[in-house]
């Protein structure tokens, strides 16, 4: 499957809001390709980046993935996917986080998540990102005080 950026819209990169929680704000170019180096790592994907498109109302990143055909599994399936990766949800959020390595998966909801035909669980769409000092402290803060 090939997919396009929206003209310089290189998706989402959580970050912390005022109020120290976490938040999303639109990343850069070199973050969105960053996710998809991780993405790659984490979940033996196979994104590749086919190059860039220069479009007039702002630039846009091309790149291609295999096509994924499934189910949306349930929670509980994914919890047990993330955590065989070392990952741990946060208490009623689409937030994971693996402590060992500081790496967060955020946008982790069913719809971003797909069971193939052999059961096995595909991310599908999520933010990966290495998890900063300022972004950890958010992430505490949002165990400390779930909504």
């Amino acid at each position: 499957m090939v997919k396009i950026t929206l003209p310089g819209f290189y998706g989402q990169m959580p970050t912390p809001r005022a109020d120290g929680t976490p938040g999303l704000r639109p990343a850069t170019p070199l973050e969105y390709l960053d996710r998809l180096a991780l993405s790659n790592r984490i979940f033996a994907d196979d994104f590749r980046v086919m190059g860039i498109v220069d479009d007039r109302a702002g630039p846009r990143i091309v790149i291609s993935q295999p096509v994924v055909v499934g189910e949306r599994p349930e929670n509980g399936e994914i919890d047990a996917y993330m955590e065989a990766l070392g990952f741990s949800r946060l208490t009623n959020k689409s937030m994971f986080v693996r402590e060992n390595d500081l790496i967060g998966v955020f946008d982790g909801h069913q719809g971003n998540f797909l069971r193939g035909a052999t059961g096995q669980i595909f991310a599908i769409d999520v933010i990966p990102v290495r998890i900063g000092p300022a972004l950890w402290r958010a992430i505490q803060l949002q165990r400390a005080f779930p909504p």
